[in-house]
This record gives C-alpha cells, sequence and structure tokens, in this order.
C-alpha cells in the first residue's frame, strides 16, 4: 500500500508484485520473463481498478490498483495469479486492509 492512512472514499494505490524463484535452483535460465494477469477482486463494499493488469516477471515496478473503500472496517481484498498461455491461476493471495473510522465533526 502506497498510503498510510486509508480512508472511506478516499482512492488510495495497493501495489502487488511477486519475488519470483524457480524451483530448479537459481542456475536456471531465467532470460525469458513470464507474462501473468493480476486480477483483483475486493470482498467488502470497495472497489479495486482496474480489475486486471498485465504484469511480467522481470518488470521493476509492481502491479498498481487503485481502492476506494465505501465504509469503515475490515476489507478483504483477493489478487489471483493467471498465466494466459497455460490457461491456469497459479497463486491466489488475500490481503486486509483497515479502513479508518471517520473523525466526528466538532460541534457548534
Amino acid at each position: 500500500m502506497a498510503d498510510d492512512i486509508v480512508r472511506i472514499g478516499t482512492p488510495t494505490t495497493v501495489e502487488f508484485a511477486l519475488a519470483v524463484t524457480d524451483p530448479r535452483g537459481p542456475d536456471v535460465d531465467r532470460s525469458a520473463p513470464v507474462s501473468v494477469l493480476v486480477i483483483a477482486t475486493p470482498l467488502s463494499s470497495a472497489t479495486l481498478e482496474p480489475s486486471t493488469v498485465s504484469w511480467a516477471t522481470d518488470d521493476a515496478e509492481p502491479a498498481r490498483f487503485t481502492f476506494t473503500a465505501w465504509e469503515a472496517g475490515e476489507h478483504r481484498l483477493r489478487f489471483r495469479v493467471y498465466a494466459p498461455e497455460h490457461g491456469k491461476v497459479l497463486q491466489v493471495v488475500e490481503t486486509t486492509l483497515p479502513v479508518a473510522v471517520p473523525e466526528p465533526l466538532g460541534r457548534p
């Protein structure tokens, strides 16, 4: 997450990246990057845009999404890493993002 505090109705950048290791060992040629789709799904009253980002294992930058919560509390987010070349989901990652309760307005 790029921002410190998540607030209701305020767009917040969420970054997703994977550390890619090869089970065959460190001497394997990894010169050809693997392209995947990162599919983001909010499991609460929130939005994640875009819903899908194309990402390659050699990308220096993470996949970025804009998260906007519509109510305070814990918001579950699911990210699926899909390999179109193989037609398979390679990994599913879930995380929880806390959204701050708004500060009460002062009395007049």
